[in-house]
């Protein structure tokens, strides 16, 4: 996931990330779109340094 932070700590805008290497993207469309969707409705305290980009690694692992 890669998302920006603005001046106000609002999330202006959100997107899924390629891959690290060895990793494979997750292959569900709806669910990339709920995690990007939920990261965008994110808010946070307003950067000291002004505008923030943050790469955060997402990891999903099957169930049992």
């Amino acid at each position: 996931m890669s998302f920006t932070i603005d001046r106000d700590g609002h999330v202006p805008g959100a997107g899924a990330t390629p891959p690290a290497k060895g990793a494979r993207r997750i292959d569900d469309r709806d669910v990339e779109a709920c995690v990007v969707a939920r990261f965008a409705s994110l808010t946070f305290p307003a950067p000291e340094g002004g505008i923030v980009t943050v790469v955060y690694p997402i990891v999903f692992n099957p169930g049992d």
